[in-house]
This record gives structure tokens, C-alpha cells and sequence, in this order.
């Protein structure tokens, strides 16, 4: 009876090939936690607009202060179109860099445009406290209105202007008298962030 024996140059392939086996599924399997490429996005990061409910300001007393604007410049603008299109460009200065517009208001006097801009002061701690520029631009109504001298003036900051429409036969308004508006209708509304801090929203 003859021994069989195994040769060793097949014991060596055998311990060859397992030992690759072995390499290709630890890489399949394993390697790939080690050696993990991190997803890349083409949208941009998603700044933090706002607090939870627990660590708002609000939480702990936190007051509004709201205060005028400092107005550098008033620039009245006209467009093309039919009513005409007329703004006021308003150039100033927020009260620190963490603030933003918080309320305007429009009142027509006679021949002359009131407009008030006001920011929230913010408490931060961490708000750099220095002004912070800003522009915006605000519409006037001119419809109704017979041509000649106008003022606007913003937080006491004025530009003059003169209309030429053609109309001697206007509704002047004043200050005081009780005006109707109706709300018109809304098409489409879009909401745009810029970049800055804080955030232009």
C-alpha cells in the first residue's frame, strides 16, 4: 500500500491563495471604516437662523430694543412704467453688526414724505460693537399726485425731487387724514438669503 503524501510546493500555493482570500475581504469588508471618504455636497453649508425654544432670548426676559437708524444718504429713484415706478434709495448705518431693519413706516404730508427706519439693538454678547452699512430701498406713491416740488425724509435725512406728469389737479394728503387700502393679490412670493452676518434675509 503506497503512502500518499502531499506535496509541498501544493501546500504552499494553498497557503498563498487563502492568505490573499483573506486580504480581499478584510479590504471589503473592513478597510473601507478605515479609509472613509466623506460625502461631498454642491449646496452651500445651512447657516443658523434662529434658537431653540429653550435658549432663546426670550426665555430669559430678553427686551426689544428698537431705535432709529443712522441715515447717511436719501436718493430718489424712478423707473420705467406705468404707474411710475419711484423709490427712495436709503444708505445708512446699523447700530452693530449683529442687527437688521426691523420696522419702517410712510407717512405723505402734504409735499412731503415722512419715512422711519428702525433696527433691533441686539444684546449679544458677542456682537461686535461697531455700525454696520446698510442700503434698501423703499417705494413712494405717486399716483394721484400733480407734478411739482417733493421732499422725503428719512429719520431727518432729506432729498428733494420734482414731478412732471403733467397734472396740475392732484390729491394732496396730509398727515392726519384717515387713508383706505385694500390689499392686492399675491402671485408668488420668494424668500432670498445673502451672505453676511447677520444673515440679509
Amino acid at each position: 500500500m503506497k503512502n500518499k503524501t502531499v506535496s509541498p510546493l501544493i501546500v504552499a500555493l494553498f497557503l498563498i491563495v487563502s492568505t490573499g482570500a483573506a486580504i480581499i475581504l478584510f479590504v471589503i469588508a473592513g478597510a473601507g471604516s478605515l479609509f472613509r471618504i466623506a460625502s461631498v455636497s454642491g449646496s452651500p453649508v445651512e447657516p443658523v437662523t434662529g434658537y431653540g425654544p429653550s435658549d432663546h432670548p426670550a426665555a430669559e426676559g430678553y427686551e426689544m430694543d428698537v431705535e432709529e437708524v443712522v441715515v447717511d444718504q436719501v436718493e430718489v429713484e424712478f423707473g420705467l412704467g406705468s404707474p411710475l415706478p419711484v423709490h427712495a434709495v436709503v444708505s445708512g448705518n446699523l447700530p452693530d453688526s449683529c442687527s437688521q431693519i426691523e420696522y419702517s413706516e410712510i407717512v405723505q404730508d402734504g409735499t412731503e414724505f415722512l419715512i422711519v427706519v428702525s433696527a433691533v439693538k441686539s444684546q449679544a454678547e458677542n456682537c461686535i460693537q461697531d455700525t454696520l452699512p446698510f442700503k434698501m430701498r423703499i417705494p413712494l406713491n405717486l399716483v394721484y399726485l400733480p407734478e411739482g416740488e417733493y421732499t422725503v425724509s428719512v429719520n431727518g435725512v432729506m432729498a428733494k425731487f420734482s414731478l412732471n406728469n403733467g397734472s396740475t389737479t392732484g390729491l394732496l394728503l396730509n398727515a392726519d387724514q384717515a387713508v383706505t387700502k385694500n390689499e392686492i393679490e399675491v402671485v408668488q412670493l420668494e424668500v432670498e438669503s445673502g451672505v453676511g452676518s447677520p444673515i440679509p434675509v
